[in-house]
């Protein structure tokens, strides 16, 4: 049992260096999470660009940019799971390991946090599943992409009705979809979006990995030297 047992003086250098190799890992996942997010925005960006400074362009291009954020957003869902296995090993260390070296309270290591670390090196898991992990990164970072592309989509539908001198429902329409299969379609994606936002939101609360200061707390920022 290592339950109340404290750590035997030879193993703590060897979770020293583990430390540093999980949160090298741990930079390296959270690189490609932004990697992905950039890759997003620029397509964002470049998509509005070419819809606006080329009138011909169809608005139809809008709708399949919002396809492509979603495929950013899948794989960005599946690079979270993996980082946040790196993660909760650090700070499961941070907390438990490290804590206890500053306070010297041996106390707190009690516990079967090492029996729940060792499992997970024998047998790594997700923490998050796939849909938690997309929640939470529609929630933080691509709601505002879909918002962007929305807001898009209505004006140049609104530039086409008034070139082509006709309704906005009418300038929906791309040959050879009608404008009913346009709105539909897209009103269904939308919606799928908005739920998997609504869905997201305690996910997302819940899985921060820096949450805010209490209130009690934020009085006593002077303590920490800036």
């Amino acid at each position: 049992m290592v339950r109340g047992i404290p750590l035997p003086p030879e193993a703590v250098m060897p979770l020293v260096h583990f430390y540093r190799a999980e949160a090298s890992r741990e930079n390296v996942w959270r690189t490609r999470l932004d990697t992905t997010t950039n890759w997003a925005v620029v397509t964002t960006t470049w998509i509005i660009g070419a819809v606006f400074l080329h009138p011909n362009i169809p608005h139809l291009v809008v709708p399949i940019g919002s396809l492509s954020i979603t495929l950013f957003l899948l794989l960005e869902g599946r690079r979270l799971q993996y980082y946040d296995v790196w993660r909760a090993r650090t700070r499961m260390l941070e907390a438990h390991f490290y804590v206890p070296m500053v306070l010297h309270d041996r106390n707190l290591l009690q516990g079967n946090w090492r029996q729940r670390f060792a499992e997970d090196l024998l047998l790594p898991t997700f923490k998050l599943s796939k849909l938690q992990a997309i929640g939470m990164r529609l929630k933080r970072n691509y709601i505002g992409l879909y918002l962007v592309l929305n807001i898009s989509w209505a004006f140049k539908l609104f530039l086409d009705a008034r070139r082509l001198d006709v309704s906005l429902y009418q300038a929906m329409a791309i040959d050879p979809l009608p404008s009913w299969i346009v709105a539909i379609v897209y009103g269904l994606f939308n919606l799928l979006i908005l739920t998997l936002f609504i869905y997201s939101i305690p996910v997302a609360e819940h899985g921060r990995a820096i949450r805010p200061a209490p209130k009690t707390a934020r009085k006593e920022k002077e303590l920490w030297p800036m």
